[in-house]
């Protein structure tokens, strides 16, 4: 089973993107937050790997992380894929806040678009949720206490501590990009749309960048909801590397 690893200061996660980087070609990200968009405050990133292994990055606790922490690398390495679902909010709100530009981004919302384009269909947004369901991910269930708060309180995940309820439902949010979305959608992604493909992730990435208007869309803010059986995930604290 794989494992959170919980990563709080700009120190700890220097080390934990170098292990990212070197291990992981292809991970899933998600930022958690208030405020979608360029207006938007992040309070949490969650990466998961290939491996399975999920790193919290605690922003709240320390901003420094993003830049100062490496994490900046991760965004804007051109090696690594970040599979996000509807990147547009994250990407504005990481543009704006520290000056981060997303690069070499597999959005899976785009990948639902251009999937149902190739079969003649007019596209359509979908919610991660709605996603999730389709391609039969494994889910986790929150606490009816935290659902609760994911429907009531946009500044949720800006609660500290974070509790194991919450570093699951972040984790089960960006393990199943990873490790059964990104195959699934590329697999039937027909290769002769696939510049078109490069060229709408682009254009949705950079879509609120310009824009002063909040985009949401109808089921993004709804809390995780457990598809198939419940998992949960051990949670390890990354310490910071030892002086030598």
């Amino acid at each position: 089973m794989p494992r959170i690893h919980l990563v709080s200061s700009a120190q700890a996660s220097e080390k934990a993107v170098h292990d990212i980087l070197v291990s992981s070609p292809v991970v899933g990200v998600s930022c958690k937050g208030a405020n979608a968009g360029g207006k938007g405050t992040i309070y949490l990133v969650a990466v998961a790997t290939l491996q399975g292994d999920v790193y919290a990055f605690d922003v709240r606790r320390d901003k420094n992380i993003i830049l100062d922490g490496g994490l900046v690398r991760l965004f804007q390495s051109t090696d690594v894929i970040k599979v996000i679902h509807d990147c547009a909010a994250d990407a504005a709100a990481l543009h704006r806040g520290f000056g981060v530009t997303l690069s070499n981004v597999f959005d899976t919302q785009v990948a639902q678009r251009v999937q149902m384009e190739e079969h003649g269909l007019p596209p359509r947004m979908i919610s991660k949720s709605s996603l999730f369901v389709k391609y039969d991910v494994v889910g986790y269930t929150p606490s009816a206490s935290l659902e609760r708060l994911l429907r009531e309180d946009q500044h949720v995940w800006a609660r500290r501590p974070l509790n194991k309820d919450m570093l699951n439902t972040a984790a089960a949010d960006v393990v199943p990009l990873v490790t059964v979305l990104y195959d699934r959608l590329k697999s039937v992604l027909n290769p002769e749309t696939a510049d078109w493909f490069e060229y709408l992730c682009k254009q949705h990435r950079r879509s609120q960048l310009g824009s002063k208007k909040k985009t949401t869309i109808k089921g993004d803010n709804q809390p995780r909801r457990s598809v198939n059986e419940s998992f949960e995930m051990s949670v390890v604290k990354v310490r910071e590397p030892k002086d030598d």
